[in-house]
C-alpha cells in the first residue's frame, strides 16, 4: 500500500500592510501595522485592520489576513464575508437553520492559522459507478437504513443534483473526524484510507470537475521494524485537513491539527465559474483556515450538484483499501443554490459504497432533514478488488 507523499516546503512570505503574527491580544483598528512583518506557514495568521490578501506556497491558493479585533463576521456585508476569507451567509430569514449553523462556525473560528499547503498522491475524483449502479443486493441493516440507494465504488454519503435547474454554490456541514483503524483481526502491510468531505460538482451535469474540502482518517499496518519490540507488528495513524480541486490531487493542509473526535465545520463555495474557496474551523481548539482557489487550466464550476460524502480515495491512481473508521456523525448539512434556496439530506439521494459484488462497504443513515450517520460493515477492501 503506498503511504500519502507529503511534499513540504516552507516559505517565508512578507507584506507591508499586515503586523505580524502576535501572542497577545489582537491589537484594535488604529494600531500601526509593521513595516516588514514575516508570515511563517503553519502558524498563526498575520492580523490586519482591513482585507489583505496573501501568496501562499502553491500558485493556486492564496489566504487573508485574519481580521483586527471589532470585526465581527456576523454584522459583515457580503462583500465584506468574501474579502475577509469567510464562507457565504445563508439567509438569515429564508433558511434560519442554516444560518444558525454558519453563525456558530464564523463566532467559533478565533484563531486564522496561516496555511502550509502540500499537494499529495491522493485523489478525490468524482463518485465512480453512482450515476449507472443502483444497490440491488444489500444486508437487512443496510436496506433498513437507505431506499431507493445509488451503489458506488467510493463514496458513501448524500448528494443532491436539483432538479429545480438553479446551480449550487456553496456546500458545509459539521461532523466528528473518526479514529482511523484497520479491520478487526486485519493487518494489510500498508496504509488505509478515509477522507470525509463536503463538495460541488462530483455528481450529475458538470461531474469532471469536483471543488472539495475536508479531512482525512487514515491507518498504517505493517511489520514491525523495532528488533527489541515484543509485537510483530507496528501500526500508526495520520488526520489532516485537505481540499482539492479535482482534477488535481488533494493539498494537504498543515498548521492546523486535527484528532480524531475533534468536531469539525467545512465549508466549500464558488466565487465564480474559476474561482473558489474553502473554510475549516476545528471547534475543539477555535482554529481555523481560509484558503482562495484558482481553478486548474480548463475547469469550472458547474454547480450540477452538491455533496456530504465519506470516500475511499485513489493513491497514485489506484483505488485505496478504506479505514475501519466504524461510524461518522454528520450535522448541519446544508447546501445553497444560486436563488438562496438551501437543500439538506433529507432532500437528497443517499449513496452506498459497495465492492464488485455489491456488497456494501459503508453506507449512510439519514437523521432527521440535516443529519447522517455513516457506518462501514467493517469491510477492509478495496472497491474495485
Amino acid at each position: 500500500m503506498n503511504r500519502c507523499l507529503l511534499l513540504i516546503s516552507v516559505l517565508v512570505l512578507t507584506s507591508s500592510r499586515v503586523s505580524p503574527a502576535q501572542a497577545g491580544p489582537a491589537p484594535s483598528t488604529n494600531s500601526p501595522i509593521a513595516p516588514t512583518p514575516v508570515t511563517v506557514p503553519g502558524t498563526n495568521s498575520p492580523i490586519a485592520p482591513t482585507p489583505v490578501t496573501l501568496p501562499t506556497n502553491l500558485p493556486d491558493a492564496t489566504t487573508t489576513a485574519a481580521p483586527a479585533a471589532g470585526l465581527n463576521p456576523l454584522t459583515m456585508s457580503a462583500d465584506d464575508l468574501a474579502a475577509w476569507g469567510y464562507p457565504p451567509q445563508p439567509g438569515p430569514n429564508a433558511a434560519p437553520q442554516a444560518h444558525a449553523v454558519w453563525a456558530q462556525a464564523v463566532t467559533s473560528a478565533h484563531t486564522r492559522i496561516f496555511p502550509w499547503l502540500a499537494r499529495s498522491n491522493r485523489a478525490h475524483g468524482p463518485t465512480l459507478g453512482s450515476q449507472s449502479i443502483v444497490l440491488s443486493n444489500s444486508t437487512p441493516a443496510v436496506a433498513s437504513a437507505v431506499n431507493s440507494a445509488l451503489g458506488s465504488y467510493n463514496w458513501s454519503g448524500y448528494l443532491d443534483t436539483n432538479t429545480d435547474g438553479a446551480l449550487f454554490t456553496s456546500v458545509f456541514a459539521q461532523y466528528v473526524v473518526p479514529r482511523a483503524q484497520q479491520a478487526p483481526g486485519t493487518c494489510t502491510g500498508g496504509w488505509d484510507y478515509s477522507s470525509t468531505w463536503v463538495g460541488l460538482d462530483g455528481a450529475g451535469a458538470g461531474a469532471n470537475d469536483v471543488l472539495q474540502a475536508g479531512t482525512y482518517a487514515d491507518a498504517y499496518c505493517g511489520p514491525s521494524e523495532d528488533e527489541d519490540s515484543s509485537s510483530s507488528q507496528t501500526t500508526a495513524t495520520s488526520y489532516s485537513a485537505w481540499y482539492e480541486w479535482y482534477p488535481m490531487n488533494a493539498t494537504n493542509i498543515s498548521g492546523l491539527t486535527v484528532k480524531p473526535g475533534d468536531n469539525m465545520f467545512v465549508a466549500v463555495w464558488s466565487t465564480s465559474p474559476t474561482t473558489g474557496g474553502v473554510f475549516v474551523v476545528d471547534f475543539n481548539t477555535q482554529q481555523y483556515v481560509s484558503v482562495n482557489l484558482t481553478a486548474p487550466a480548463g475547469v469550472q464550476v458547474a454547480g450540477g450538484s452538491a455533496e456530504w460524502v465519506l470516500e475511499c480515495p485513489s493513491i497514485s491512481g489506484n483505488l485505496a483499501t478504506l479505514t475501519n473508521y466504524i461510524s461518522e456523525y454528520v450535522s448541519g448539512a446544508y447546501a445553497v443554490d444560486s436563488n438562496g434556496t438551501t437543500y439538506a439530506p433529507a432532500d437528497s439521494t443517499p449513496v452506498v459504497m459497495v465492492d464488485q459484488k455489491m456488497q456494501p462497504i459503508s453506507y449512510p443513515t439519514l437523521l432527521g432533514t440535516n443529519a447522517m450517520q455513516i457506518q462501514n460493515t467493517g469491510s477492509s477492501v478495496t472497491g474495485l478488488q
